[in-house]
């Protein structure tokens, strides 16, 4: 039996036990977490939120792989793919992208296969609208790796990799390039790079045909030096996305042009509080479904930054910052209807899980708190789609 007839297989009783679970599914999310894997931890993890309390499971080890610190998910197959890094056949640290099987049912992760990303440090990756291709941002080198995917999901070879230049004015964390996130317009036309060593938001356009970026200097932007842009946000609605900024712990609010995806600069605000004088980076940066509120993550003051949002003009007002509960919140997310935002507290190994009041984007500490050693990355797990 061949390797791909296997693999089907797998996927034929996978797509069964998602069929069989689909009433568990309706009261509950499942939710799965990356980790670094020093320590305590053996790879990414599985858990169930109750949707009408948001009382959360004790934590299972979904499959055991090196460091899945950033994961993401296909919307029209049960797979789920993740960056890490791990020692290669000559015992040289090299960097990859794993795909797994999803099992809805049980929160097991069956490993279908796993390519090196030619990168070095892969740190996020981004799977295209279309499901046709994922890239994978490179912080090591400040690299773009993309991938085509068939349609089952299933990984094929790389077919193309694309380096930046540049350094900026910190003495330590921009010495040159360091990609740090990659996310695709929802047209399926551009792909845009945060780039934390060069201070630079990059937009590329995306010929998803051929598999192909061009990069658009002109419809790029530049942040103030030293910011350190980590991850990028677009709005659900209007034309606005939104930069967290790692080392100047600010969020940069900009201007999408329709035609050519041009990013404008329109404001940057704080995330922190004034009084405060401690050390802290930003980390994670994300857009309420609803469009009314944006977060981020604080890490050393160990909140999450909320904003509410000028649906005219895009811009922010704070509305404060709420306490994680641990340390170090490195990455959060929010429940596909909003009503939830779960946050992974690295330092701690702690996931917490709070209720977004839906008038004010406000966070409530529901006292929900679950184990997961070096936790760096949640997300929420939905059926695919079948159109």
């Amino acid at each position: 039996m061949t390797k791909r007839i296997m693999t089907n297989l797998v996927f034929t009783l996978l797509c069964g036990a998602m069929t069989a679970g689909a009433q568990a599914a309706e009261d509950n999310w499942l939710l799965f977490i990356g980790t670094y894997t020093h320590g305590d931890s053996q790879g990414i993890y599985s858990l169930n939120m109750k949707k009408d309390t948001g009382e959360l499971t004790d934590p299972m080890l979904a499959v055991e792989t090196e460091n899945p610190s950033f994961l993401a998910l296909h919307s029209r197959a049960p797979v789920l793919y993740s960056v890490g890094n791990a020692l290669n056949e000559e015992g040289q640290r090299e960097g990859f992208l794993n795909a797994f099987s999803v099992d809805g049912r049980s929160g097991k992760l069956p490993p279908i296969h796993r390519m090196p990303v030619k990168g070095t440090e892969p740190c996020h990756l981004a799977v295209s609208g279309t499901n046709s291709h994922i890239a994978v941002a490179n912080y090591g080198n400040g690299s773009v790796s993309l991938f085509p995917l068939d349609g089952e999901g299933f990984l094929e070879a790389l077919c193309g990799y694309w380096t930046h230049e540049g350094s900026g004015t910190h003495p330590t964390r921009q010495k040159g390039p360091h990609a740090h996130s990659v996310t695709f317009n929802k047209e399926g036309t551009g792909l845009y790079v945060a780039d934390l060593g060069i201070d630079k938001v990059l937009r590329y356009d995306f010929d998803e045909e051929h598999g192909l970026l061009t990069l658009q200097k002109e419809a790029s932007l530049s942040v103030e030096a030293g910011s350190g842009p980590r991850h990028f946000a677009f709005h659900p609605a209007k034309p606005f996305a939104y930069v967290v900024n790692e080392l100047a712990n600010t969020v940069t609010v900009c201007g999408v042009e329709e035609a050519s995806g041009a990013l404008k600069y329109l404001q940057t605000i704080a995330t922190l509080p004034e009084d405060f004088t401690g050390e802290s980076t930003t980390a994670e940066i994300r857009v309420h479904p609803s469009g009314k509120f944006v977060y981020a993550s604080n890490r050393g003051h160990d909140s999450i930054a909320v904003f509410t949002v000028d649906l005219e003009t895009g811009l922010l007002d704070s509305a404060g910052q709420i306490p994680t509960g641990g340390r170090s919140p490195r990455h959060f997310s929010l429940s596909p209807d909003g009503a939830y935002c779960v946050v992974g507290n690295e330092l701690s190994g702690t996931v917490r899980a709070f209720r977004v009041n839906p008038e004010t984007g406000l966070l409530e500490d529901l006292n929900q708190e679950v184990r997961v050693p070096n936790a760096v990355c949640v997300l929420f797990y939905s059926q695919p789609s079948e159109d």
